[in-house]
């Protein structure tokens, strides 16, 4: 959800994804474009951590390391995914679970398995080992997840 985003949170070339997010009117049909796989999961618990990871953030630095401050108990989470877009955009009607401040919902009409519908990768599988590498340098304490 859009809920709570601001622009000024996100990286200057990123901000434009708040108003795109926000285009889709509370009671209107969701349309889907995409889907992921998590490849690589980490914890950051060290603002060096953190550091390393700037260039590859689409939130500014500033706000990132806030989040630092929020819950000392919970770290933050890295994912790096494997980005699939739909060859033909799924839309779905409007659920009030969707609306709101809400973190997790299940989205109903979707298939159990998203690459049974036909996708291609967002990058090339050269560019995303590249972006993948570049990730696992700066933070490597990324993990593939466990399948459990």
């Amino acid at each position: 959800t859009a809920e709570h985003q601001k622009p000024e949170l996100l990286e200057a070339p990123y901000r434009h994804w708040i108003d795109l997010a926000t285009a889709s009117r509370v009671g209107e049909p969701v349309r889907i474009e995409g889907w992921a796989d998590v490849v690589r999961i980490a914890q950051v618990t060290e603002a060096e951590e953190l550091a390393a990871l700037d260039s590859k953030l689409i939130w500014t630095s500033e706000y990132a390391a806030s989040r630092f401050n929020w819950k000392h108990r919970d770290p933050l989470w890295v994912l790096a995914l494997r980005v699939h877009r739909l060859l033909e955009p799924v839309t779905l009607p409007w659920n009030d679970a969707y609306g709101g401040c809400t973190s997790w919902f299940e989205v109903e009409g979707l298939p159990d398995d998203p690459a049974a519908l036909p996708s291609e990768p967002a990058l090339s599988d050269v560019a995303f080992a590249a972006r993948l590498r570049g990730a696992l340098e700066a933070l490597p304490s990324l993990v593939e997840p466990d399948p459990s």
